[in-house]
């Protein structure tokens, strides 16, 4: 989650990715001051000005995802060489591995020494639940074993991502509604529904991960740049067809199946519509880093966000330690 990028083709990284995860991470830290300083009296959706940056805030997690993703699958297959073995994947499952640790030492209280072995008790719930890091951690490890996978199978790798991420979408009502998730022991149940308090499970989360993965993996072909008008063009389009229509074509999928996931996404189409959104936004920053100049402290401020995000964490909820 921290390294730079330029739009050019003999730079490791696209520019308006950074400027993505920027925007991103810069909506979680004013979201999160918002959401704990304003009165409840103004958080309500009757309030225009509130409606509008509760919809902008929305966007806020399938961006830093999205983006988290698209940068790490980038950068892997940009390292890809037949003869060595590709230096992104160690740093890959040492990144996995500090993410989902930080994500639990982020959400240790003083209840949870007394209570660390009981792992049902009422103390222990806040702990196991899954957050941003935890999420985004094992994003990473799904993308490394989908890249060793395509390796192996020659299957290609573009096919894996966007079938997984399709598929997540597709199975999150069903596995929300499981049974068989309930009987999971908390701390394992935790990563695939929010009813143990987890505000980001692997599904549906990692499928925006692995969204941004199969854009990581396109801009590596030699005939898509970021600065491309049609590249742009079709980011914007996308977007907005899956905005508008999205819903219909569920809706269509659903009468002419009777499969009752497509009625259950149709009715709460809201992954679909994030995607539509983060497309639409993706296009709008590719265009931006296109043909407008940057200041340098954007791409700083994209280049640094894990660090951001602990520490704005530390400040607005505090930790153990504080």
């Amino acid at each position: 989650m921290n390294t730079s990028i330029a739009n050019s083709p003999n730079s490791n990284r696209v520019i308006f990715i950074d400027l993505l995860r920027a925007y991103a991470i810069l909506m979680m830290v004013q979201g999160h001051f918002i959401e704990v300083t304003l009165s409840s009296q103004y958080q309500t959706t009757t309030n225009f000005i509130y409606l509008i940056w509760a919809t902008l805030r929305g966007m806020t997690a399938p961006l830093f995802f999205f983006a988290s993703g698209t940068i790490f699958s980038y950068l892997l297959f940009r390292a890809d060489k037949p003869e060595i073995s590709n230096p992104r994947i160690r740093k890959g499952i040492n990144r996995f591995l500090m993410l989902v640790g930080l994500g639990y030492l982020l959400r240790l209280q003083p209840a949870n020494f007394t209570q660390f072995f009981d792992i049902s008790s009422k103390e222990m719930m806040p702990f196991w639940a899954i957050d941003t890091l935890h999420s985004i951690g094992f994003g990473i490890l799904l993308i490394i074993l989908l890249y060793k996978i395509s390796k192996i199978t020659k299957i290609n790798a573009g096919f894996l991502f966007s079938t997984l991420a399709l598929t997540i979408f597709l199975i999150s009502p069903i596995i929300e509604k499981s049974s068989f998730i309930n009987n999971l022991p908390i701390p394992i149940a935790s990563f695939f529904t929010i009813k143990f308090g987890s505000n980001f499970p692997i599904i549906p989360w990692n499928g925006f991960v692995l969204w941004g993965a199969f854009l990581g993996f396109l801009l590596n072909q030699k005939k898509i740049s970021p600065n491309n008008f049609l590249f742009i063009f079709s980011l914007i389009f996308i977007g907005l067809f899956l905005i508008f229509f999205s819903g219909d074509y569920l809706a269509f999928l659903y009468k002419m199946t009777a499969i009752e996931v497509f009625r259950e996404l149709f009715m709460k189409n809201i992954l679909f519509l994030h995607l539509g959104s983060v497309l639409f936004a993706s296009g709008i920053f590719a265009f931006i880093a296109t043909f407008f100049k940057i200041p340098s402290i954007i791409p700083k401020i994209g280049n640094h966000t894990l660090m951001i995000y602990i520490v704005h964490i530390f400040i607005i909820y505090g930790t153990a330690f504080t």
